[in-house]
Parts: C-alpha cells; structure tokens; sequence
C-alpha cells in the first residue's frame, strides 16, 4: 500500500495515544502532510486513570516527575532541524505547566517544589489535552483483528456495524493482569492490580489477617500502602517480590538517562538492559511510598518467587513460595497478584489466520537457537500451526512475548510485519526503557508518526 493512502489507528485513548495526536496535530498545523489517525476507545479518554475503572484509586502519586508530559522530552529530531524549534512551541500548548497556568494552579504546584501528580489530576491534564486539540476519539470496544485482503488491519467490535481499516496500528494500553498458576477467575478474598481497588473496603472488618501483596513495582507498592489505610495493628501486610526492596528514582538516577535520551541504549548487552528495566522501571516507586512501608510495623519483607495459588475445598488459601530451589506451602486470609500487566493482551483479539501470519514472520526471525527452544516448550517441530495449538500454554505464551520484544524497530513496530503493528508497550528491550510507560512520551510520537509522513 502507498504512503497515499495511509490510515494510522490507536487503540486506546491514554496518555499514548494523546502524546501521538498531539503530535500528529502539531505536524499538521505546520504543513506537514501526514496520514490521517483514528483513536478508538471503549470508554473515555485516560478512563484508567479516573479511579472508576479499576487499576488505580485516583489518588495514587506518579513516580514519574509530572513535566515528563505528552510533548516530554522536546527533541523532535525525528523530523529534522528546520522543524525542531516551532514543534517544540506547538507543543509547549500542551504541556504539564500550561495545564496548570489554564486552571490556576500552576503558582501553588511551583510553591509545593513540583510535586508529583495524583491519578486524578494526571486524568484531567489528558482531558483537558484532548480538548485543546480536539481529540475525537471513535468509541468501540475492539472484539475481533484481523487483516484483509488488500493487506490492512481490519478491526471490529461491539458496534457491529463499524469496520475500521488501517494500514498501521498502535496498541497501547495495560492488558489484563498477570496470573499465578491455580489463581481462580474470581474469589472474594484473592484481587489483581486491577480489581483490588473496588474491593479493599473488605479488609477493614480483617483482623488477625496475613495478607500477601505479590509484586516489586509501583502497583503492588500503593496497594500496600492502601491496605495499612484499611486495617488495624493485629494484621500483617507481607511484600513477596524477587529482589529484596523497592527503589526510588534517586536511588537509580545513574540509569534514567536511557529513559529519556535511549541513543546509547543499544549499546548495552542484553543482560544489562532487563537490569536496568527490572531496577528502574519495575521496581521503582516514589520516596513517600517506599518509606511508609519501610516505617510500618504491620509490613514484611519476603524475599522469594510465588509459583502457584491454590484454594483448598475448606476455603484456605495457599501460596507457593519458591525460596533457593525449594517450595513452601504458606497459608494467608487474603492475596493481591501485582505482578504486572499482560502487554500481549490484544493478541487474543487476532484472528487465527492474523496469528498463524505472526506466527510465520516469527518463525523466519528466529535463531537456530531460539527455534530449539521453542521447540522444546512445544514439544515438537516449530511450525506455524503447532505454535497457535500451544500459545496459550504459559511457557509458550511468555517465549512469543520475548520473541516480539527482540524485534521491536526503531518506529516500535515489529521489525517488517506487513502490515505495520506499532508495540510501545513491548518496546522498552529493543528501543529503550521509557517508551513502555511515561518517561519519553514525546520522542515515543515521533518515531511512530515519522512512518505516517506523506
């Protein structure tokens, strides 16, 4: 298909989706000819950041600093010297400060040393963006992808008369939560990084309770510290994370240049690059955070690996936990999985045929190596047909989830599928660790939109 007739699609209405509208109008309102974007969304926009739609309560701080806003960190290189500086002015109108000079409150938060933004706070910026640049978004809950004989992703949804075509897509968006192996679907007293915020009132009756918050990054830390806002001192709130603590930014300032400037980022070897992601993305929460649960006396630190949740037939709940090569069975009143967030939930919106396409671009990807070992989680000949019957197996699913971050481009899209899929969300191996979440949203536009210039 030619550059002509381009049609670039965004799913979902957050702060990715914003930053490449913005951008996108900014281009626009200089001349640049760009292709023409849709944003669809089942809600509204930044509905996730409400507090009404799970993942958050609303009133969780950012642990990004709030400047590092839609246009963040106004390079515009991708688009060369001559447009740098007027880029940078369009989209200075958007910024974090000019939000604050627009509804008077930027002398307060400049007297408050640029305190970080709350949830809710962090929502009304990207509204308030979206009415500054007249942000439409197409609302549609996606149900079914698939790519149509003219090579364009076709996408359908609950309003079943609405087809929409594109010959890129951009995914952004958390995904469903990460499971523990035996979680159940649902139990009143076992919640994920998104249900755990509409049902924490249950644990305000809890006494004698042990309750386990299963994770190391920003999640599972501010349910922690929702949970000691709930209970009394008779109860214990246990951290079970892999590494020992969390950190703060300070803590691993060293390395939050790749967040911002990722030039170099390649230059490291791959080992050192998941450091760095498991250390200073994934791990890190604000200072206010870290020292209530580190001051607390109702909190524990558990240092092992949680395998697997069982359910016994007397209704105890058991968690697995894997300490140095060895499993111990610990019962507790209630558990959170804050593990993270599934960046490969679309997949299941693709159709087989659109998985068995993937399926093959990957396959002529991989290394001798790498197909051994696929190979061996599906135990037997890797081949298209055999990697869709097995996908769902958690080993599987965890190697195409590695296979696609390893060929993420410098445009986020998987390195020459046809047709374009933008992955931010999957980007931060390959490109850099800030594109996956809100520390380069700015440069994470522009190398999309650079493909979509006409």
């Amino acid at each position: 298909m030619s550059k002509a007739h381009s049609h670039l699609v965004v799913l979902g209405a957050g702060p990715k989706a914003c930053a490449i509208w913005t951008k996108h109008t900014a281009l626009v309102e200089e001349g640049v000819k760009t292709a023409p974007i849709s944003i669809i969304e089942k809600n509204r926009v930044a509905a996730n950041w409400s507090g009404a739609h799970g993942y958050t309560d609303g009133v969780q701080y950012l642990v990004s600093p709030s400047e590092q806003d839609l246009g963040f960190p106004y390079s515009n290189e991708v688009f060369g010297a001559d447009l740098t500086v007027r880029l940078t002015e369009r989209m200075f109108k958007y910024s974090w400060q000019n939000f604050l000079l627009s509804v008077g409150g930027y002398p307060e938060w400049v007297a408050k040393d640029r305190p970080r933004a709350p949830h809710y706070q962090f929502r009304d910026y990207l509204e308030w963006v979206g009415r500054a640049s007249k942000l439409e978004a197409i609302q549609n809950e996606i149900t079914k992808i698939s790519i149509d004989d003219k090579d364009q992703w076709s996408l359908s949804g609950a309003a079943a008369t609405q087809t929409i075509t594109a010959s890129g897509l951009v995914v952004t968006g958390n995904g469903k939560p990460r499971r523990l192996s035996g979680q159940p679907d649902h139990h009143s007293r076992i919640w994920n990084g998104e249900t755990f915020w509409a049902q924490r009132s249950a644990l305000t009756n809890a006494k004698f309770a042990r309750i386990a918050v299963i994770g190391s990054g920003e999640t599972a830390a501010a349910i922690a510290c929702s949970i000691l806002d709930h209970v009394g001192e008779s109860v214990v709130v246990e951290l079970i994370c892999k590494q020992y603590a969390y950190f703060t930014r300070a803590e691993v300032a060293k390395d939050l240049v790749y967040f911002s400037d990722p030039s170099h980022w390649q230059s490291l070897r791959e080992g050192r690059r998941f450091s760095i992601m498991r250390r200073a993305d994934r791990g890190v929460v604000s200072s206010t955070i870290k020292t209530r649960l580190e001051e607390s006396e109702l909190v524990e630190y558990t240092t092992a690996e949680a395998v697997q949740l069982k359910v016994t037939a007397q209704d105890e709940i058991l968690l697995s936990l894997k300490y140095d090569g060895q499993v111990e069975e610990v019962p507790y009143q209630f558990v959170v999985v804050a593990t993270g967030f599934d960046a490969m939930w679309f997949f299941e919106l693709f159709d087989d045929a659109a998985k068995l396409r993937l399926f093959k671009h990957l396959l002529e990807q991989l290394t001798s190596e790498q197909t051994e070992s696929l190979e061996a989680v599906i135990e037997g000949k890797a081949t298209p047909e055999r990697w869709l019957e097995h996908h769902t197996k958690p080993k599987v699913s965890r190697f195409l989830e590695r296979a696609i971050e390893r060929l993420i481009d410098t445009d986020l899209s998987l390195r020459h599928f046809s047709p374009a899929l933008h992955l931010p969300m999957m980007s931060g191996l390959s490109q850099g660790p800030g594109f996956p979440n809100l520390n380069c949203l700015g440069l994470m536009a522009e190398r999309i939109l650079k493909s979509y210039l006409l």
